[in-house]
């Protein structure tokens, strides 16, 4: 045995280190006393985090990289000795919570990355505390059956019938692999006329290269990735071109089939975008359904970001998407959910089966019980369903609703604002909860400038917005999910950018 797996572990030469030869409260127990020191030891957590979060109003941290780094390696020595609980969070929180991007703060509009509900962290201690894994009934037996209900549900508001299924997943870059996965196996054991090629011989056949997978120029890198990653390569991707708005032009996905046809190219899948991550543009997913199936090729649908309108009052702008054979929805973006919560929804559950491996330890084909690892790509999981469980049962529909409709009237009030300020141009009218725009002035008009000033306005912990490329032309970006966020706020925000445009133009 390790001279460093019993008590020898801990020094007692001093008063705020840990002195026991037990483990028992570093563990939840059963029983009453256990239950007790879970109890006490997490309220503390929580009360220390809420004094630390009170006393700090920036919407990102001062240091930069190099200083980040430094005071992480100065605090973050591992020793011999065991630091008591409340002493170690009383030297660790302040550097967590200064060194964090505060999703909660109105002036933190950069990403794709939402304030999280309060029943969706309350969700977050449950299944953590109770550490379910979500690949068999036995290791999960209630959250299985949640789960289970929860991607029924929503399949049911997505339009599929009750052939439909899927899983959840870590995030959309998983979501549309897992779907492109699918895609590809569907189209290959269909050329060789067997259920089980792909998954049993691999891609090894000359035939797979001349399969494409079309997408708008606008759509997520993913797509290209998992491509690679599927033995596809990247160069299997046909970017279509887009309208003004980023939307994946018609005519010219009809051209890129045409050329395929003539070059003799099978089209695998094509993917339609529901909200892209720049513009948030939404492809005709209606009319890519009808050419999916005059092409007989699967339709997948990313909607990561988009698909929270499902929900809203602007559902009718995702018509077509009960048509598509796969959908990737994020529950950690419009759905204001915390990292990570995603799914996969398929309309036939027995597209699947590739996904279904026998493991005599997991899998116990003559059990009736349900076995989530049978159509997951992963085998441990987090029980991420129950946090959008608790948080649509807490706020009800029409709560919900009221709060993605008001993200998208408040985008379309901060663009109107940005038009009626002389000192930044609006580069395209919003989508859903993204606003695109440059800063006027033929002093501050170059990339660099635009540039210098959005690391500028992150590294003095002013704001945290985006910078992005529009027609190859550099552009900020704010990015609304907080339903908490008010005009005014938006408004002084765009006060804090214009003040930090002056300051660099004078130095």
């Amino acid at each position: 045995m390790s001279s460093l797996s019993s008590e020898a572990v801990f020094e007692t030469d001093a008063a705020e280190y840990i002195d026991t030869q037990t483990w028992q409260e570093f563990f939840l127990q059963s029983g009453p006393e256990g239950t007790e020191v879970f109890q006490q030891k997490l309220k503390s957590t929580v009360n220390q985090l809420a004094s630390v979060l009170a006393a700090e109003d920036k919407p990102a941290p001062t240091e930069n990289a190099r200083q980040m780094g430094e005071q992480v390696a100065l605090q973050g020595e591992i020793g011999l000795a065991g630091i008591h609980l409340e002493a170690l969070l009383q030297q660790a929180l302040p550097l967590l919570v200064k060194g964090a991007v505060r999703v909660d703060h109105p002036h933190c509009a950069a990403h794709l990355h939402c304030p999280p509900l309060i029943p969706a962290l309350a969700a977050e201690i449950v299944l953590t505390t109770l550490n379910q894994s979500m690949d068999s009934w036995d290791q999960a037996p209630a959250a299985t059956h949640i789960e289970q209900h929860m991607v029924d549900w929503l399949c049911d508001q997505l339009g599929y019938s009750t052939a439909a299924d899927g899983s959840f997943t870590s995030g959309g870059t998983q979501s549309n692999l897992m779907g492109l996965l699918l895609a590809r196996d569907k189209a290959m054991n269909a050329l060789q006329n067997d259920s089980r090629w792909v998954q049993q011989q691999g891609v090894i056949n000359h035939r797979f290269a001349n399969f494409k997978v079309l997408c708008s120029r606008t759509a997520h890198f993913s797509i290209a990735k998992s491509c690679a990653l599927l033995g596809l390569g990247a160069q299997a991707v046909i970017a279509v071109d887009t309208d003004a708005e980023g939307a994946m032009d018609m005519a010219a996905l009809q051209h890129e089939l045409q050329t395929l046809k003539e070059s003799q190219q099978q089209v695998l899948a094509i993917v339609a975008t529901a909200g892209t991550t720049d513009q948030g543009a939404i492809d005709p997913i209606d009319a890519m359904a009808t050419i999916a199936q005059e092409q007989g090729c699967w339709l997948h649908v990313d909607a990561a970001y988009g698909g929270a309108l499902l929900f809203s009052s602007h559902r009718h702008r995702l018509k077509g998407i009960e048509q598509a054979d796969s959908v990737t929805v994020d529950f950690h973006k419009m759905f204001f959910q915390p990292v990570s919560c995603s799914a996969l929804l398929v309309k036939d559950r027995q597209n699947l089966a590739p996904l279904c491996f026998h493991a005599d330890y997991l899998s116990r084909e003559g059990d009736s019980e349900p076995n989530l690892v049978d159509k997951s790509m992963s085998t441990t999981r987090r029980f991420d369903a129950l946090k959008l469980w608790l948080s649509f049962r807490n706020l009800g529909l029409k709560n919900f609703t009221a709060m993605v409709d008001g993200l998208i009237d408040l985008t379309q009030a901060v663009a109107d604002l940005i038009v009626e300020r002389k000192e930044f141009i609006l580069l395209s009218q919003p989508s859903i909860s993204t606003v695109l725009f440059r800063l006027a002035p033929e002093a501050w008009h170059s990339d660099a400038f635009h540039q210098q000033l959005r690391r500028h306005l992150l590294q003095t912990g002013q704001a945290v917005i985006a910078e992005t490329r529009i027609d190859g032309d550099v552009c900020l970006k704010l990015t609304l999910l907080n339903p908490c966020t008010q005009i005014a706020d938006i408004d002084a925000l765009l006060d804090i950018i214009i003040n930090a445009a002056e300051e660099l133009s004078a130095s």
